[in-house]
């Protein structure tokens, strides 16, 4: 059993937005010479080791979760 999501967080300017638009899941993407930004992203086509198509959305990192394969009782 496979998940695709590894990681979950809120969208920088979640306040600003309808609740149902504040959560973001996907890869986690980091800007080394920015200190304290992260973003959450997919990728979506790939070809020659080239990244053509991908989706990034910058993210709070205090809001930052991990899927660790633990699930609620009810799910």
């Amino acid at each position: 059993m496979g998940r695709e999501i590894l990681f979950k967080a809120k969208r920088k300017n979640w306040r600003e937005l309808p609740k149902e638009e504040w959560w973001v899941e996907g890869n986690l993407i980091t800007n080394e010479r920015e200190e304290g930004t992260a973003y959450i992203g997919y990728i979506f086509d790939v070809h020659n080791g080239v990244i053509e198509d991908f989706d990034i959305v910058e993210i709070a990192p205090e809001t930052l979760c991990q899927y660790t394969g633990k699930t609620d009782k009810n799910e």
